[in-house]
């Protein structure tokens, strides 16, 4: 099998890669980011790269996402180029993480009452009148009757009793010894509790001791270069040998990579981390386990397991202590799993006597409406639109994004980071629509209208309207030279009005099955980074929200509620009793849902 050598700039890197690979697939096996979120078909134009020297390459199809001007300037598809030759490329520049939903992390500590503890405890010295053992002595020390002990505490245990002089800290999970330190370590146990969403996992670290959270950090999920929603993935498992173990493998390095960056931030040992909590919805909490998926994607959409589990940590890869737990919060159903369920505890919508909207927008739109009688939920497959995919120029919240707009006189933006405008994020695109609805330059159907049928309109507003591949487009930013502008599609809008559509319809759904009309609603809670993000006032001008109803942005509750079962077996029963007690919906069983979403694609009242 021939072999050809890839050179990647700007960073002069040079890789070996066999024949048989694709430029996308060999990129990823050489650890780099390389945007794909339809996993490698050619569909969604993310996976750009500049072929500077690979005849072959440059003669190879496109594809239809790049422009005239984008061809011509050698920019190609990765997932389009087979390895048939030594090739020179450069990779576009990658735009700086956020870590904006570290900002929407809620409290600072945490009610604490775990089976978890740490003593400090002088051990009798032998001799030859005393010839207990080693972990007989501890046990007597610890004088609380008898434990189970660990393979590290009969590993470890004649090392460190003498080593600290017969003084030392063990650590203790129920009626189980599982480690043994040297001194007093008594104050340092702590638990990380991750929010493993489709594109970002947030990971928090908490001192099981006092409850504060001593850092917070996020990063992209590392299987987003296999597909930006939960289908694809689930495709990718199913059309690959080795696609499962692949996919595990990347969340698990992206949890390492937080775990690595809290505890360095903290100061703290990773070997004093004896607990973590999951959450993420029910795919991804399959894939961290390493757990088949594929029967989600078809009907009936079973899932293998629903309760929660109690596993090794290390077992599965990640670099804690030896024996520390992990515990994935129970899903509902197939496609509304533990993360809907950290929102309703972090809520408390359960107890509620009003009647309560929970909605959760991201790659799938979870929608929870009830109270302390009834609560039910579904999943609407809003697509990634929200997360930035499917968008000509859609990208996360990072650097460089447009997140706001404000079109009055001109079109004015926001760009996080205050860097050079290179995309746009879904709060950005929320808004873009929304102004140009309220404007008059989208129609209430969804039409991008030509320059000649908003003459009224000024100048500068006129000349942004541009021909595109499929209509008109706007142009939002302006740049110097014209492959840099920042533009928006009448495809782009068409894919927002998909997703949106099928969130409201869903709500529309919920208030049918629950007997009740808007008016009935005492109020919306608005979860995640994107719904604490959004201006409210543009969600309801493309119809994602009803008009009516009043709006609470309650930020990444999800990432809340894995906090509150990390920190406390009583939340862990509530998130039992939750998840026992939500009614799930399936929306592609319901006959009226294709009507409700037809008449939810439109914009304006």
């Amino acid at each position: 099998m021939k072999s050809f050598q890839i050179t990647l700039l700007p960073e002069n890197r040079k890789i070996q890669v066999a024949e048989e690979k694709t430029l996308h697939s060999a990129l990823l096996d050489a650890g780099m980011h390389i945007e794909g979120s339809c996993g490698g078909k050619g569909t969604c134009g993310k996976c750009k790269v500049k072929v500077l020297d690979g005849k072959k390459a440059l003669a190879r199809e496109a594809g239809k996402k790049l422009s005239k001007e984008e061809r011509e300037a050698g920019w190609r598809l990765a997932c389009l180029i087979p390895i048939e030759e030594h090739l020179s490329i450069l990779l576009p520049q990658k735009a700086e993480e956020g870590d904006r939903k570290t900002s929407l992390s809620g409290k600072d500590y945490y009610d604490v009452a775990t089976s978890f503890k740490k003593v400090n405890m002088a051990i009798d010295k032998p001799n030859l009148e005393d010839q207990r053992s080693d972990v007989n002595r501890i046990m007597a020390a610890l004088g609380e009757g008898d434990f189970d002990v660990s393979l590290q505490i009969v590993e470890k245990a004649p090392y460190i009793i003498r080593q600290s002089n017969y003084n030392a800290t063990v650590a203790i999970y129920g009626k189980k010894i599982i480690d043994i330190e040297q001194g007093d370590t008594s104050k340092e146990i702590y638990g990380v509790a991750f929010d493993i969403g489709t594109t970002t996992v947030v990971g928090s670290l908490i001192n099981l001791i006092t409850g504060q959270v001593m850092a917070a950090h996020a990063e992209a999920n590392g299987q987003r270069n296999f597909g930006a929603d939960v289908i694809a993935r689930i495709t990718y498992v199913s059309e690959n040998e080795k696609g499962l173990e692949v996919l595990k493998s990347k969340v698990i390095e992206t949890l390492n990579s937080i775990i690595n960056n809290l505890t360095v931030n903290a100061r703290i040992n990773k070997e004093n981390i004896y607990s973590v909590a999951t959450v993420g919805n029910t795919v991804m909490q399959h894939l961290l386990v390493g757990s088949d998926p594929t029967n989600i994607a078809m009907s009936p959409y079973i899932p293998v397991f629903q309760n929660s589990l109690k596993l090794k940590a290390h077992s599965l890869g990640i670099n804690v202590n030896r024996e520390a737990v992990l515990y994935t919060t129970p899903n509902v159903a197939g496609y509304v799993g533990a993360d809907t369920v950290g929102v309703v505890l972090a809520t408390f919508l359960e107890k509620s006597e009003d009647i309560l909207l929970a909605v959760d927008i991201g790659t799938n739109g979870e929608i929870v409406l009830g109270n302390r009688e009834r609560i039910l939920a579904c999943s609407a497959a809003a697509g990634p639109a929200f997360e930035g995919a499917q968008i000509k120029q859609g990208m996360r919240a990072a650097d460089g994004a447009i997140e706001k707009v404000e079109i009055t006189d001109d079109v004015y933006i926001g760009v996080i980071g205050d860097a050079k405008p290179i995309g746009i994020c879904g709060s950005g695109l929320v808004d873009a629509v929304a102004e140009l609805v309220n404007a008059g330059i989208i129609n209430k159907g969804g039409r991008l209208l030509p320059p000649d049928e908003v003459a009224h309109l000024p100048a500068a507003l006129k000349n942004r309207i541009v021909e595109g591949q499929h209509g008109f487009d706007f142009v939002l930013y302006k740049a110097e030279h014209a492959m840099e502008n920042v533009v928006l599609t009448q495809k782009d809008v068409r894919e927002l009005q998909l997703a949106k559509g099928a969130i409201y319809a869903g709500i529309k759904i919920l208030t049918k099955e629950l007997g009740i009309e808007f008016k009935d609603i005492s109020r919306v809670l608005l979860a995640g980074a994107f719904g604490n993000y959004i201006q409210v006032k543009s969600a309801k001008t493309i119809n994602l929200l009803p008009h009516e109803l009043d709006v609470e942005q309650v930020g990444n509750a999800a990432g809340i509620g894995s906090r509150m079962v990390l920190a406390s077996d009583k939340e862990k029963e509530r998130a039992y009793y939750i998840a026992d007690k939500i009614r799930y919906i399936e929306l592609s069983s319901r006959p009226d849902f294709q009507d409700e979403f037809m008449m939810a694609m439109g914009f304006g009242q």
